[in-house]
C-alpha cells in the first residue's frame, strides 16, 4: 500500500544546495522545522493551501529565495521563517495571518516592502531586524503588541 505524505519532516531537505525550485504536493498540511534550512539556490517556492502550519525555521538561509506565496490557510508565521533569505524583495502576507513570531523575517538584507493585514495581532521581536533595504512597512491599527 503507497501511503500519501502529510508532512514535510523536519531537517529533511538541509543544505540540499542545488535545489532550485520547489513544489510540494497538495497532500502536505505541515513543513517541519528547518526543513528546507540551508537550500541556498532556491529561488521559488509554491506551497498549495493545503499547507496550515510552517514551522520554526523552514526556509532559514534560503539565500537565493526571491518569491514565496503563503498560502491563506496558514496563520501563524512562526520564528526564524525566512531568516536569513538575502534575496527575498517583497512578501505578500495573507489576512489568515494572525502573528509574525520572533525573526520571522530577520536578516532579509533584500526585503524591499511588506504589506501587515489587519489580521495580525502581534509582531514577535525582531522580526524584521537587519532589513537593510526596507523602504516601506504597513503595521495595521489591529497590532497590540509589537515586541523588542
Amino acid at each position: 500500500m503507497l501511503l500519501k505524505a502529510s508532512i514535510i519532516e523536519p531537517n529533511i531537505f538541509r543544505y540540499c544546495s542545488k535545489l532550485v525550485q520547489l513544489k510540494i504536493p497538495t497532500s502536505i498540511f505541515l513543513i517541519g522545522d528547518y526543513s528546507f534550512n540551508y537550500c541556498s539556490s532556491l529561488i521559488k517556492i509554491s506551497i498549495p493551501s493545503s499547507v496550515t502550519i510552517i514551522e520554526e525555521g523552514a526556509f532559514c538561509k534560503c539565500l537565493g529565495l526571491m518569491e514565496i506565496t503563503i498560502p491563506s490557510t496558514v496563520t501563524i508565521i512562526n520564528k526564524n521563517v525566512f531568516y536569513g533569505c538575502e534575496s527575498l524583495k517583497r512578501i505578500i502576507i495573507p489576512s489568515s495571518v494572525t502573528a509574525i513570531n520572533k525573526a520571522a523575517f530577520c536578516r532579509c538584507s533584500s526585503l524591499e516592502e511588506v504589506e501587515i493585514p489587519s489580521s495580525v495581532f502581534s509582531i514577535g521581536e525582531k522580526a524584521f531586524q537587519g532589513c537593510k533595504s526596507l523602504k516601506k512597512i504597513t503595521i495595521p491599527s489591529s497590532v497590540v503588541l509589537i515586541k523588542d
